[in-house]
């Protein structure tokens, strides 16, 4: 059975960074890319999956605009999820969050962005994805480091 995964594209390490322990404890698989182009090639074998785009409002290239409309297009079971990398002003926030959803996305999210915030919304997006698909759930890893392991 292949493990649930989350592909994130990104430019840089942070955002990956805040999901590796989620993902770990969870068992789902953590996938980073910094090439538009290969990423929606991460999506061929049918698992839940979760999309992430970290974006920069002031800078959204069409490539990106079209890369999300035919994954949405290609992987309906895929769910998008935008992520800003930068805090957008708040007159500007309904317009572009209505233009990700109008895309394919189904989330949007703003900084500022805690770990916290980024495990909850995206644990409950998987649980979403598995319980619809009837995917077993894996068991959390025990870290037995953390204690209640008696020999």
């Amino acid at each position: 059975m292949k493990a649930p995964q989350i592909v994130v594209l990104a430019p840089d390490d942070w955002l990956g960074n805040q999901l590796r322990e989620l993902v770990n404890d969870h068992r789902w698989l953590l996938r980073e890319v910094r090439q538009l182009g290969a990423f929606a090639g991460q999506f061929e074998d049918r698992r839940p999956s979760l999309a992430i785009v970290q974006f920069d409002w002031r800078d959204v290239c069409a490539e990106l605009a079209e890369m999300i409309v035919l994954l949405a297009q290609e992987h309906p079971e895929v769910a998008i999820i935008a992520v800003g990398d930068t805090k957008i002003p708040e007159e500007h926030a309904p317009d572009w969050t209505a233009a990700l959803l109008d895309l394919g996305c189904r989330w949007v999210l703003y900084p500022p962005l805690t770990r916290a915030v980024l495990e909850d919304a995206l644990s409950g997006w998987m649980t979403a994805l598995t319980d619809r698909m009837r995917w077993p759930v894996a068991e959390p890893a025990i870290d037995l480091a953390a204690g209640g392991y008696e020999e």
